[in-house]
């Protein structure tokens, strides 16, 4: 079936972008099979870009890829491969030299971050599951968007100072009054997707953060709020600055915990709480542990020599007094690797880990607790509040900018939405 979303002054412009597009090499080459899902002002979009954009996004996520992974992001990566395409249109239709150039910062940021050298980039995106062409279009059509945004809307930009200035002025915190520590992913209705289709879309979200997805991540690639450039982090804000609603639904949410959905016009919302301050006081999940780990190695062995292991261990115990005695202590258990450390936010721990050491002070440890290794004891090395630090002027100026460029880049690619022919096919 054959579904065609907008069709406005519609352009063909087959021939130019069918000379950039990697999707000609799909159809051309070895991946004949491949199927097309969408057509964009004439513009192939192939099942192997989908799988490609799929793989990124699952890897980034922490999600593992399988069938219902698949068929929840589908719509999504889909249109980011649509809004893609169109950006490196627009890119070509004011000139094609800025793709070009674009194509070559790519090339750099890929060799730095996946090189040096060919095979060793080939290696490296191997467990992402993206070939070096899709990875090279993936950076270069965020470059050059950037571009076109900043030249087209350069007015906008030059009010960026003053957006700081007020900026600062409202993050100056008064500790003593309440503040939460937060991050967020919004789901808002749009074209392709009415209010159920958002509420569906949101649940599959939220069940995919329960079962490991990394929040930043999501937030990254689903989010539809400005924050999304910043990963989803809103950093402290202060209760006043928050609705009603949003506020009883944060003082009912643990640190460390996701909020319940709030619903505001076409748009859900969730929150990830990652510090409290109420009276002056921060909340005690907010700590961060410095953590050594000790094991016993234990073969097996029947319940009994497991009782005299726990024994000897309890008394070896008594003699240790901070973490490198522990160290020395692990080591003398006959284990060749040295013990493993571990700094981390109490909030971040699994639930099991959590009720074991959130009450320790520095240089306590826990009972001998029976895994799968052996024997383990953890103990806390340092045990501290990380250090509120506000951004400086420079690095909000970064943030500000990166707001506006988000908002204008929405209302640009809608435009080019509603003045394309795009066909998807089902």
């Amino acid at each position: 079936m054959l579904k065609i979303i907008k069709m406005k002054n519609f352009i063909f412009i087959f021939f130019g972008f069918l000379i950039i597009n990697s999707n000609t090499q799909i159809l051309l080459g070895n991946e004949f099979k491949s199927e097309i899902v969408a057509i964009v002002n004439g513009s192939p979009i192939t099942s192997f870009d989908i799988d490609e954009r799929l793989n990124i996004f699952l890897f980034e996520s922490d999600l593992e890829k399988n069938e219902l992974n698949e068929k929840k992001f589908f719509k999504d990566i889909l249109n980011s491969l649509i809004e893609d395409e169109l950006k490196i249109q627009e890119a070509f239709k004011i000139n094609p030299d800025i793709y070009k150039r674009a194509e070559k910062k790519a090339r750099k940021m890929i060799e730095n971050n996946f090189g040096p050298g060919e095979e060793k980039i080939k290696k490296n995106l191997k467990s992402y599951g993206a070939s070096i062409q899709h990875m090279n279009k993936f950076f270069a059509t965020d470059l050059l968007w950037t571009s076109i945004i900043k030249s087209k809307f350069e007015r906008e930009f030059k009010t960026i100072n003053e957006k700081v200035e007020e900026k600062l002025k409202a993050l100056n915190l008064n500790l003593m009054k309440t503040n939460y520590k937060l991050s967020e992913i919004e789901i808002s209705a749009n074209n392709n997707r009415d209010i159920k289709e958002t509420k569906n879309m949101l649940d599959k979200v939220i069940e995919g953060i329960e079962k490991g997805a990394n929040f930043y991540s999501v937030a990254k690639r689903f989010s539809s709020a400005e924050s999304k450039i910043n990963n989803g982090r809103l950093g402290w804000v202060s209760k006043e600055s928050l609705s009603e609603e949003i506020t009883n639904i944060i003082e009912k949410t643990e640190v460390g915990e996701i909020s319940q959905p709030i619903k505001i016009n076409e748009t859900y919302k969730i929150y990830r709480v990652e510090g409290k301050i109420i009276n002056g006081q921060r909340d005690e999940k907010e700590n961060v542990l410095e953590l050594t780990k000790l094991i016993y190695p234990i073969g097996s062995i029947n319940e009994s020599n497991k009782l005299k292991i726990k024994n000897k261990i309890d008394n070896d115990l008594k003699k240790i007094a901070n973490c490198d005695d522990l160290k020395s202590l692990h080591l003398e258990y006959g284990n060749q690797n040295k013990a493993e450390e571990a700094s981390i936010q109490i909030f971040n721990l699994s639930n099991i880990i959590k009720r074991e050491v959130m009450h320790l002070s520095k240089n306590e440890f826990t009972e001998p607790i029976l895994s799968n290794d052996g024997y383990v004891v953890l103990m806390v090395c340092k045990k501290y509040l990380p250090e509120i630090k506000l951004p400086s002027k420079e690095k909000l100026k970064k943030v500000v900018e990166n707001e506006l460029l988000f908002e204008l880049s929405e209302r640009y690619i809608n435009r080019l939405k509603s003045y394309s022919y795009i066909e998807i096919k089902k």
